[in-house]
């Protein structure tokens, strides 16, 4: 296999300018030939991807002091960096930080910083950037551009960090860690979103109505119940959903997959949450509570159903004698009487039911009765 480059992206602690010590991204060159991922600051060679991963974070974790200020950066770039700024014949110092350099052009550059300008603007779309290789990288999304290869599955990639993002699903690696929890992710925007979960920020607003979110994801959702948008189209019958995820429940109708399984017996479930209301037939909680009586419930449904009984609403009509039921199950069977389905059938005789009840009965009639296990006289 030829040598080729790639970069592997870390985040790894960097001191600021100012002391403080924040999450900074780095990136690291690797070389890969003959099927070994290669370290460029070091001989290390290595098959297995993950080793490189964790000898690169140990590397950029090396504390780099500074000679000529008190200063100390634990990785290896940002200390090159800074120790350029103490080189004679760079009389351009940036007014913020101690940042100097040669050029104007990089003063410049520098600067945008400081006051968050965005001078390089996309054609295609409103996005700008800092500086031009920044453009550059982004207009690869619109060109369709990716040369960045995963030596692993080849899968290509339009930039660098995308790549070392990708990387993480063949290595496992989840360097991204909550404080608050034990939670760890792949992705540093992923991180940032969870955190929500502890501050109760929901900074993604409705521009709709009053609804707000802490994902963006969940916004994007929740706009297409306002339009009307479905894009995601089942490939075995074509209906179509707002949600992917609401999709992805909907195929298993198809293929029967049932993913979640109990631990305590046999059963598994299609939804999540099936499990979970599953798991409270072992434990014997019933957290749904009717505030009319005693009664309590493991399944909020039937908790709904329940109060029923109590206000006397019954919300399912039907549609042919316009008789009314507490239970949407309730007019599933009644249903049955004006369409003569008979979906219970017996398997040892093919004849078929409306009611289960009726198809236990039923049974019966092949099921041997005493009398009839006796032996003859």
């Amino acid at each position: 296999m030829a040598e080729s480059m790639l970069f592997v992206q870390l985040i790894v602690p960097t001191e600021h300018y100012d002391g403080q010590v924040i999450q900074g991204s780095t990136e690291f060159p690797v070389t890969t030939g003959e099927d070994k991922f290669r370290c460029c600051f070091c001989s290390l060679a290595t098959g297995d991807p993950r080793e490189l991963v964790r000898h690169l974070s140990d590397l950029a974790c090396q504390p780099f002091e500074c000679q000529h200020c008190p200063k100390s950066f634990s990785n290896k770039r940002t200390f090159t960096r800074h120790q350029r700024t103490h080189e004679e014949g760079r009389p351009l110092r940036c007014p913020v930080c101690p940042a100097a350099f040669r050029l104007n052009r990089d003063l410049a550059i520098h600067a945008r910083t400081h006051t968050g300008e965005k001078p390089h603007r996309c054609t295609i779309c409103p996005k700008a950037f800092t500086q031009s290789a920044n453009l550059a990288t982004h207009l690869r999304m619109h060109s369709g551009k990716k040369p960045y290869k995963c030596t692993i599955c080849s899968k290509m990639f339009a930039q660098s960090s995308t790549l070392a993002d990708h990387l993480r699903v063949h290595t496992g690696e989840k360097p991204f860690n909550c404080l608050h929890c034990s939670k760890a992710f792949r992705q540093r925007k992923n991180l940032r979103e969870h955190l929500r979960t502890h501050t109760g920020e929901r900074p993604h607003k409705c521009d709709r109505c009053t609804a707000s979110f802490a994902m963006r994801g969940h916004l994007k959702a929740h706009v297409r119940t306002h339009t009307g948008e479905k894009p995601f189209e089942c490939t075995i019958c074509l209906k179509a959903f707002s949600q992917f995820s609401t999709l992805a429940r909907h195929l298993r109708m198809h293929t029967g997959e049932r993913p979640f399984k109990c631990l305590h017996c046999s059963k598994a479930f299609k939804q999540h949450k099936d499990l979970s209301e599953h798991l409270r037939s072992h434990t014997g909680e019933r957290p749904h509570k009717c505030d009319q009586c005693t009664a309590s419930f493991a399944r909020r449904n039937h908790l709904i159903e329940h109060v029923r009984t109590h206000t006397g609403e019954k919300p399912y009509k039907c549609t042919v004698c316009s008789k009314a039921f507490g239970q949407s199950s309730a007019l599933k069977v009644h249903l049955r009487m004006h369409t003569d389905e008979k979906p219970y059938i017996c398997l040892d005789c093919s004849k078929s039911f409306k009611h289960l009840s009726s198809l236990h009965k039923h049974l019966r009639t092949h099921t041997p009765t005493n009398s009839d296990l006796k032996a003859p006289a």
